[in-house]
């Protein structure tokens, strides 16, 4: 189980072994590596058990809050104790940890830097679209209303005595 562990701190400097908060948790990982079968139909759970096999916390440090052991686990005869999910029943057994082969399930919590930081990004690009395209609506709507004003001008010229003379002559 100590290279389990290894394993997931490798993957991701937060990430845990597996911890079940809920039976809606430890349904939703039985199901899949029902549906899922490799190797094994077991995955190791990141939880302390001590010398008699009590559970004592999460790896964690979180509490055990819901539990689901199989009623007919017996006692471990070996020094490392660890605990496995069994798919099949979705139940919690004591294994040996140097004996037993199972399944790793890393656990990491989720970043809300980067989904805070994405949020930001969308919010400021939307922003400058509504700026952009309020500032191109008022560019419309007064190089409408300018060239609208030159529309109606009208040109009248008017002949006085001054302007009479004319580079065209009129010959007799």
């Amino acid at each position: 189980m100590e290279k389990a562990k290894e394993i997931c701190q490798t993957l991701d400097s937060s990430s845990r072994l597996l911890t079940i908060q809920n039976m809606e948790e430890n349904q939703f990982v039985s199901r899949y590596v029902k549906e899922h079968p490799s190797i094994t139909g077991r995955v190791w759970l990141g939880i302390d058990l001590d010398s008699k096999d009590k559970p004592v916390s999460w790896i964690d440090g979180s509490s055990i809050r819901f539990s689901n052991w199989d009623n007919k686990t017996v006692q471990v005869n070996s020094k490392a104790r660890c605990a496995v999910l069994v798919s099949s029943s979705g139940a919690w057994k004591n294994v040996s940890c140097q004996e037993s082969r199972s399944r790793i399930v890393c656990k990491s919590p989720i970043r809300s830097e980067r989904t805070a930081a994405v949020a930001i990004t969308f919010l400021v690009v939307i922003f400058v679209l509504v700026v952009a395209v309020i500032l191109f609506k008022l560019y419309r709507r007064n190089t409408v209303h300018i060239s609208s004003m030159f529309a109606t001008v009208r040109y009248k010229r008017n002949f006085d005595d001054v302007d009479s003379t004319s580079i065209i002559t009129q010959t007799d």
